[in-house]
């Protein structure tokens, strides 16, 4: 048996081979991106759900976002169901804010649809105001207009390595021998829904 996208949890209760993504350091790999990229004001489009790594505490993104030198802001930080109508409104309360973000972190690709969906109902160029960037690698964004950014978890790569591990399981699935558990690969796959801000092309400074 072989899970194929699983967490160290089910690795530790089934006992059976487990692939698994890094998911917190994927999540910095995309925070990482926008940093580099000059943003300072990134809002964190989240779950609601308290399972989720990245609603964990509040307190722990606004500690992670400053790690980065990003603005800790709570206002930057929105934990929503995955629903238009609640992307939508967390969107909307976002370019409320006397400063809004430059830059929105998503916890999938699919929150990141809704909000380019939301942004353009708004009038909001994409990403010359704001670069959305998505989480998770759905093929179907780089059909966007702008192809959409996104931190990669290598879908089709978990399934190839699973297969390969299921048909090489003579040389782990012995008696006394720990089954594998496996961290797999991620990167970073800059398209065109990210870009330097306006602010730092122009030189100007963007408050933190």
């Amino acid at each position: 048996m072989v899970i194929p996208h699983g967490r160290k949890a089910d690795y530790a209760a089934t006992g059976f081979a487990t692939l698994y993504t890094d998911t917190p350091s994927a999540w910095e790999e995309g925070l990482r991106h926008l940093r580099l990229l000059g943003h300072q004001r990134i809002a964190l489009l989240l779950n609601d759900s308290l399972e989720s790594f990245r609603h964990s505490s509040n307190e722990q993104q606004n500690r992670l976002l400053e790690t980065f030198g990003a603005s800790g802001e709570p206002a930057l930080i929105k934990a929503v169901e995955y629903s238009f109508p609640s992307i939508d409104q967390a969107i909307r309360e976002l370019l409320a804010l006397p400063n809004p973000p430059t830059a929105i972190q998503c916890y999938s690709d699919f929150f990141a649809l809704h909000a380019c969906q939301s942004l353009n109902a708004a009038g909001v160029k994409i990403p010359e105001q704001i670069s959305v960037l998505g989480f998770c690698g759905y093929p179907g964004g780089k059909l966007l207009s702008p192809p959409l950014s996104t931190v990669d978890v290598d879908y089709n790569g978990i399934g190839l390595q699973a297969a390969e591990l299921l048909f090489s399981s003579e040389k782990w699935y012995l008696p006394g021998v720990p089954p594998p558990l496996i961290a797999t690969p991620f990167h970073l796959a800059s398209r065109g829904s990210t870009a330097i801000p306006a602010a730092v092309k122009e030189g100007k400074h963007v408050a933190g």
